[in-house]
């Protein structure tokens, strides 16, 4: 893993002191997990923007539900 080192304001610093302490190990977990969650908000953001630059055509929205329908059990017979 490589490190990034990163300056905050004394206010968010308290507030991550709070919500994941160093000493219980959790702020580095804190700050990966928040850092990937910006990271897909602005993926899907921009994928969005894409869309919205480019919509899909009626075209290429159809599909067959049937392929996404799970197929009905089939009847067992019993022994006798």
């Amino acid at each position: 893993m490589r490190q990034l080192l990163v300056e905050i304001d004394d206010e968010t610093f308290e507030q991550i002191e709070r919500l994941a302490p160093a000493r219980s190990r959790m702020r580095s977990s804190f700050i990966r997990r928040a850092i990937l969650e910006a990271i897909v908000r602005a993926e899907e953001h921009s994928t969005a923007e894409a869309y919205r630059r480019t919509p899909d055509s009626i075209k290429d929205a159809w599909f067959d539900p049937r392929v996404w329908e799970p197929a009905p059990p089939t009847a067992r017979r019993r022994r006798k």
